[in-house]
């Protein structure tokens, strides 16, 4: 009987103790590792204001940005506005990221479960996947606290019930998620649905399911009929869907509209194909139940991935891209991580142990250190701005509640709610759609002016009420008042406002 190099022997220990530990606390330290942060990104800064004006309209009285109908994001702005009453942005930001990582923990843990993963290959397939959420458009499950997050802990339940075939479980999580996030619930349902059709051979059962779906979800969907139907999609010749879709979404709705799409797209591309190539070759060789369940779920998924590219290359208006076709992709690369790593270790074991060896050290170990690090360095050890912190204080002390500002220099998304003063437009807030989307698109129109033609300020100043310019290049101008100054922002007060 050869023995083990000692070496050897330390590592396959170190596995045996990782094994052992619940995969649970696993799951919930490679989340809070990535994301766990005081500093709310830039979603968080868009929903938190809307949710906090929707809860108090006295904070930002009349805001035009922050003022939105709540639309999908109705349950969410109950809960996250409730919460802003009684803590800071900030604090929000950490502990309803905790809360949902917590929660995500479960489903996630049931599903490497379900595959009898061990810890190793758990984390492996957990890191990979967190490495980029999804293929194309910019999709992710795990990130910040945002109406998404909360759809998704109801869909990755609803996938353990599909994997088990329980499947009036799954269709009552996915009416949940859908409560939540009715974009993200949707598109799972129906590929779900497909798949059911498909694998299950039977009819019957996945119209019963779908029309259960589709009336416990009616009250929502009739909710946001009374807003969304009804108004045009072309208003003064502009088509608010090409607004949407092309103008404020082209990363999520229409990648491949972008400039960049030769860097940013192309590799996620020649990933899809390479991956699609493997699932009805390599993968489709070896067959069993559950690569039958793997292989018709990931049918699925890359036909409705391929139908999302083809319609955003044919779809010139945005009137179908709008509803963000590549939402699927992200639970469907999860999908295809596990599929890969489970049908290597049913198929070839050996494979499979000394694939784990390699990548726990090469890059599960780096990658989790790394990542871990980043989020640290970013988010709790920058420093601050203290030129950005002096001019904030200014505004805030020796401006007027109703002053309006507009923004030469780009600034942070949390620029607004931070002063508590309203900002002339913010790119980052684009309505969900209607009137007010046509307004906020005349109004980036007209600020993308002012930043090119600082002179642009006086036609802005003829239609709407403007008090402070923030820039960062210094003006000599008739008619502005340099009433701040630093090293890096200067505030001017228009003297003689027009409105």
């Amino acid at each position: 009987m050869n023995r083990q190099h000692p070496y050897l022997q330390k590592i396959n220990l170190l596995f045996t103790s990782i094994n052992q530990v619940n995969p649970y606390y696993l799951v919930l330290l490679v989340l809070c590792g990535h994301f766990l942060s005081f500093a709310p990104h830039t979603n968080e800064e868009a929903y938190f204001p809307l949710a906090k004006h929707f809860i108090d309209p006295s904070w930002m009285t009349g805001s035009f940005v922050f003022g939105e109908w709540p639309g999908t994001r109705l349950l969410y702005q109950y809960i996250a506005g409730f919460f802003l009453k009684y803590m800071s942005f900030e604090s929000l930001s950490f502990w309803s990221r905790l809360v949902i990582f917590i929660a995500s923990a479960f489903p996630l843990t049931k599903l490497f479960k379900h595959f009898n993963f061990s810890n190793i290959t758990l984390l492996i397939i957990l890191e990979l996947f967190l490495i980029h959420q999804s293929w194309i458009g910019g999709e992710y499950i795990f990130g910040g606290f945002e109406t998404k997050s909360l759809a998704y802990i109801f869909i990755l339940f609803s996938l353990v019930s599909l994997f088990k075939k329980h499947y009036w479980y799954f269709i009552i999580l996915s009416v949940a998620g859908s409560y939540f996030h009715v974009l993200v619930g949707i598109w799972y349902t129906l590929f779900a649905l497909t798949y059911i059709l498909i694998y299950e051979r039977s009819v019957v059962l996945p119209v019963k399911l779908g029309i259960s779906y589709s009336i416990l979800l009616s009250p929502f969907i009739y909710f946001l009929s009374l807003h969304i139907l009804g108004g045009s999609n072309i208003i003064e010749g502009v088509n608010i869907d090409w607004v949407y879709s092309y103008y404020r979404n082209p990363h999520h709705c229409v990648p491949f509209s972008r400039s960049v799409w030769p860097r940013v797209v192309l590799p996620s591309l020649i990933q899809i194909i390479i991956s699609s190539i493997l699932l009805f070759t390599l993968l489709r060789k070896k067959r069993s139940q559950q690569s039958d369940q793997f292989f018709w779920m990931m049918v699925v998924i890359f036909f409705m991935l391929w139908a999302a590219i083809i319609i955003s290359l044919l779809d010139t208006t945005g009137s179908i891209t709008k509803y963000y076709l590549f939402r699927i992709n992200s639970i469907g690369a999860l999908i295809f991580y596990i599929y890969v790593f489970w049908w290597i270790k049913r198929f070839y074991p050996v494979l499979a142990r000394k694939a784990g060896y390699f990548l726990f050290f090469l890059f599960l170990i780096p990658v989790f250190i790394g990542k871990t690090t980043s989020n640290i360095k970013n988010n709790y050890l920058q420093k601050a701005d203290s030129e950005y912190i002096e001019m904030i204080d200014f505004i805030k002390t020796n401006t007027n509640g109703d002053d309006i500002l507009i923004e030469h220099a780009k600034l942070p998304t949390s620029f607004m709610r931070t002063v508590e003063r309203e900002s002339f437009v913010v790119r980052k807030l684009v309505p969900g759609g209607g009137e007010k989307i046509y307004e906020w698109y005349i109004r980036m129109e007209m600020l993308k002016s002012f930043r090119n033609n600082f002179n642009e300020i006086d036609s802005i100043c003829t239609k709407y009420k403007i008090d402070y310019i923030i820039t960062k290049k210094a003006f000599n101008q008739a008619g502005l008042t340099c009433v701040f100054q630093n090293d890096k922002y200067n505030v001017y007060q228009i003297d003689n406002n027009k409105q």
